[in-house]
């Protein structure tokens, strides 16, 4: 934990950062790649430490495991209400792009990022 807050971690998030750091290993890259999605999410969310934001940024952006993310979440659901406005529909979003919903979600922070929304070219 010191090792952490000395890189500028704060002290609560580098209380946490050693155990989350063990239990991922725990898991191994092995069980996080093959077993059902469900279930790779499940076992991390169980790590203290690793909410649901962060089980799905290792699985889509550690594994590329593009299959499910938390739509609905505050980390998705205001960079989509930025792009697509306050009707935007998580349902509609996730029946449109289904199994590669992650590729949404990559291209929707991205674009959302850079104000691609704005009526950019």
């Amino acid at each position: 934990a010191a090792d952490w807050q000395a890189a500028g971690v704060d002290a609560r998030k580098a209380a946490v950062l050693p155990g989350v750091v063990r239990g991922v290993g725990a898991l191994g890259e092995d069980f996080l790649r093959t077993a059902p999605y469900g279930e790779a999410r499940d076992a991390l969310t169980s790590i203290k430490g690793l909410g649901p934001f962060s089980a799905a940024a290792i699985l889509l952006r550690g594994l590329g495991r593009m299959d499910e993310l938390p739509i609905a979440g505050k980390g998705f659901a205001e960079p989509a209400r930025a792009v697509y406005g306050s009707t935007w529909d998580p349902r509609a979003t996730l029946r449109r792009y289904g199994a590669a919903i992650g590729y949404w979600s990559y291209y929707l922070k991205t674009g959302e990022a850079r104000g691609l929304h704005r009526g950019a070219n």
